[in-house]
């Protein structure tokens, strides 16, 4: 398993799975804010904490680069809120 990857290109986060891709979709809302608006894990992943690392991962990846995060997606939106002291200078308000 490789580690998770930024892919500007792609706009996403990527998650090479042996194979099969896990990934984060985001969308630049301007310059500082990005909207977080899908989280895949393929289905023999799924509930073994994937979608949670990848979100984790995008996360402190914004907080890195100064960027504020609207999440989309509905589990981002879910995990972000549980997870809000975590997160509270990344998302926007």
């Amino acid at each position: 398993m490789n580690e998770i990857i930024f892919n500007k290109k792609s706009s996403r986060f990527e998650w090479d799975l042996d194979g099969q891709t896990a990934f984060l979709n985001y969308r630049p809302l301007d310059d500082t804010t990005w909207a977080y608006t899908y989280v895949f894990v393929p289905p023999t992943y799924r509930g073994q904490g994937y979608a949670a690392k990848i979100t984790t991962f995008a996360m402190e990846y914004a907080e890195e680069k100064g960027i504020k995060v609207k999440p989309i997606c509905p589990y981002i939106k879910a995990f972000t809120t549980k997870n809000k002291e975590k997160f509270e200078k990344v998302l926007l308000k």
